[in-house]
C-alpha cells in the first residue's frame, strides 16, 4: 500500500529532529504525516487530538498536557487546539533539548501571529508532499536537481508512460491505488467537502460561505481544463466575487494545502496563479481530464510537486514562480538551479526538431531575454533529453529529475 512506501522526507526529519527541540510535519489531509512519523521515528506517548477526550484534556490545561507528555512526544493535528503552542514554548523554555517534541498540522502554522511567536527559534519544519513519482515506485531517493547531473541523450529513469499514469492518479496515498474513476471521484468528493465545510469554514470564521468557496475551486478546474494558469483576476471575476473576498478565501485553502499559490517573478507583469496541490484532485476538478489543456495542466503540477519535494527533502527551500510580460504566454516556472536563473514551459509536443517548437519557444525566449537567463527548459513528453551545444534551449523530458 501506498502509506507504507518509504518517504525521502525522513532523511530531512531526522536531521531537523537532531537540531530543534520541536519538530513540525505539515502537509495536506491524509497525505499520511502520522504514518510517516510513526514508521521512522519511536515515540514515547502519542497525543491524537482527532479524539474527543484527548482534546478535550488539552484544552482544559494544555501546560499540564504537555508537561505529562514522557519524550519523545508525537501531537497530532495540533491546529485543533491552539494554547498548545504556548505550552509548548513554555516547555521548551525550561527544557531545550532536540527531538522533544514532534507535531503535525494540515494548516501552515504562519497563519497566526501568536503561533509564528510561539514557535519562532523552537521549531524545525518539513512540508510532506504526495507521493513523488520515485516514491511511488519505489526507487531509491536521486537526490537534489541539479544542471550538472544532465546530459544530451540522457533517458530518464522513469518512462513517460509511468509519468502520465502518475500525474492522472496523483500521489496522495489513498485515491493513487484506485484504479476505477467512479471510486477516485468518490474520494475526492468526500476529501474536498470535509476541506470546505469543516476546515475551511473554521479557518475563515463567522460569514463563510461554502458557495463561494466551491465555486472559486470550480472556477479554477475550468482554467485548468483549458490549460491555464488559474490567477487571483481571473478567479475574481464574475459571479458577484470580489478581488478581496476571492483573495481572503484563496489564502485560506493555500492554508490548507489545498491550494498552492505561485507568485509571478518580480520582473513580470501576472497576478497570483493558484493551483491545487495534487494532480489527482486537479483532475477532479477539472471534471474531464481529456484533451491537450487538461494534461498540461495536470503535467505542470506533478512537475512542481517532484521538484518541490525534492528541495524540500534536501533541506532547501523552493519559492515556485511563473513569468508573465505584460501582453506574453504564461511561461510555467522560474527555477535558480545552481545558481542560475532558468524559466521553464511545460509544451505537450513530442516532435524534436526547429520546426514543431517555434511558437512554444517563443515565450520562452521572450522570458530568458527579461530575466537575463542563458539558458530555458521546454519540458515535453519525450524519452530523453537534448542539449544544445552551447547555452540555449534545453529540451527535457517531463520525468528528466524524477
Amino acid at each position: 500500500m501506498a502509506h507504507l512506501r518509504v518517504r525521502f522526507a525522513a532523511s530531512q526529519v531526522k536531521k531537523l529532529a537532531s537540531l530543534w527541540p520541536i519538530v513540525a510535519v505539515v502537509g495536506a489531509r491524509q497525505v499520511c504525516k502520522t504514518t510517516f512519523l510513526e514508521r521512522h521515528f519511536k515515540f514515547a506517548s502519542n497525543a491524537a487530538l482527532d479524539h474527543d477526550a484527548t482534546r478535550a484534556d488539552a484544552e482544559n490545561s494544555a501546560v499540564s498536557f504537555v508537561s505529562r507528555l514522557p519524550s519523545p512526544a508525537l501531537i497530532d493535528e495540533i491546529q485543533k487546539v491552539p494554547k498548545l503552542f504556548d505550552a509548548l514554548k513554555l516547555a521548551v523554555h525550561r527544557e531545550r533539548r532536540p527531538g522533544r517534541f514532534f507535531i503535525t498540522g494540515s494548516t501552515s502554522f504562519s497563519e497566526g501571529a501568536g503561533i509564528r511567536e510561539s514557535l519562532t527559534g523552537r521549531v524545525g519544519t518539513c512540508q510532506l508532499h504526495p507521493l513523488t513519482l520515485a516514491e511511488a515506485l519505489e526507487r531509491e531517493w536521486g537526490g537534489p536537481i541539479s544542471l550538472r547531473s544532465l546530459r544530451d541523450g540522457q533517458v530518464p529513469r522513469i518512462s513517460l508512460e509511468q509519468f502520465s499514469q502518475g500525474m492522472v492518479r496523483g500521489g496522495l496515498p489513498v485515491p493513487m491505488f484506485l484504479r476505477d474513476r467512479s471510486q477516485s471521484d468518490l474520494y475526492w468528493d468526500g476529501w474536498l467537502t470535509t476541506g470546505v465545510i469543516r476546515d475551511l469554514a473554521r479557518l475563515l470564521g463567522r460569514g463563510f460561505e461554502a458557495d463561494f468557496a466551491f465555486s472559486l475551486l470550480d472556477q479554477i478546474g475550468k482554467a485548468l481544463r483549458e490549460g491555464e494558469l488559474p490567477t487571483t483576476s481571473h478567479l475574481a471575476v464574475g459571479g458577484g466575487r470580489s478581488p478581496r473576498k476571492a483573495t481572503r478565501y484563496l489564502q485560506a485553502l493555500e492554508n490548507l494545502f489545498l491550494l498552492r499559490r505561485v507568485p509571478c517573478h518580480e520582473l513580470g507583469a501576472g497576478k497570483d496563479a493558484w493551483l491545487p496541490f495534487d494532480a489527482g484532485l486537479a483532475g477532479y476538478l477539472m471534471k474531464d481530464r481529456r484533451g491537450e489543456g487538461a494534461t498540461l495542466s495536470l503535467a505542470r503540477i506533478t512537475l512542481l510537486n517532484e521538484i518541490s519535494a525534492q528541495n524540500e527533502y534536501s533541506g532547501r527551500r523552493f519559492f515556485a514562480r511563473y513569468f508573465k510580460s505584460a501582453k506574453g504566454t504564461p511561461v510555467d516556472l522560474v527555477l535558480n538551479l545552481d545558481d542560475e536563473t532558468i524559466p521553464a514551459r511545460v509544451v505537450p509536443l513530442a516532435e524534436v526538431g526547429r520546426g514543431p517548437w517555434g511558437w512554444h519557444e517563443k515565450p520562452l525566449l521572450g522570458a530568458m531575454k527579461k530575466l537575463s537567463a542563458q539558458r530555458g527548459i521546454l519540458w515535453a513528453p519525450l524519452d530523453r533529453a537534448h542539449l544544445p551545444k552551447k547555452p540555449g534551449v534545453m529540451l527535457l523530458p517531463w520525468s528528466v529529475w524524477s
